[in-house]
């Protein structure tokens, strides 16, 4: 996204990822915040799931509230009502991109009010959100549920060659 912006931004949408180097900094502090830190958690967390069906790792869960409380937090002391200012930047649609993993997941950060609110206010001022990203919540749903699927399967095939060998 940053080489994008850099490359194609026009005078109009150079507000996504500022010139000037102060408004540029608090863009790529949350672009890299998102990065390594939430979308780790949230890898973390969840990579059981998503790559083998298997249900979060409990002993990650924490990490992941962690990022959402000092997401939440830095929302709620900003004072903005975007991540970086008044308006829309990168990093909004980084970290909503991040939070909409979290929907695919069925994993609730309502008890977040800032971020509630924050996700809300994006997705509604985000003109293609719903055309980016619900075919892929739709899709990150339906491959979990087939890993899980077919985990349940193979667990049962197990089984039942354990009690023809006994």
């Amino acid at each position: 996204m940053m080489y994008l912006a850099n490359k194609h931004a026009t005078e109009e949408t150079q507000y996504l990822y500022p010139k000037e180097p102060e408004e540029r900094a608090k863009v790529d502090r949350m672009l890299f915040f998102d990065m390594g830190t939430l979308y780790h958690a949230i890898k973390e967390y969840f990579g059981p799931k998503i790559h083998q069906g298997l249900p979060p790792d409990p002993e990650k869960e924490n990490l992941l509230k962690q990022s959402l409380d000092y997401l939440d937090h830095f929302l709620e002391i900003g004072g903005v009502p975007y991540l970086c200012g008044e308006k829309i930047t990168l990093a909004d649609i980084a970290v909503l991109a991040s939070v909409t993993e979290l929907d695919a997941l069925e994993y609730s950060y309502k008890c977040y009010g800032d971020l509630n609110r924050w996700v809300e206010r994006v997705k509604g001022n985000f003109p293609y959100y719903k055309e980016c990203c619900d075919e892929g919540v739709a899709m990150t749903r339906a491959r979990v549920k087939q890993l899980e699927a077919d985990l349940k399967k193979q667990m049962e095939k197990e089984r039942k060659a354990s009690l023809t060998k006994k």
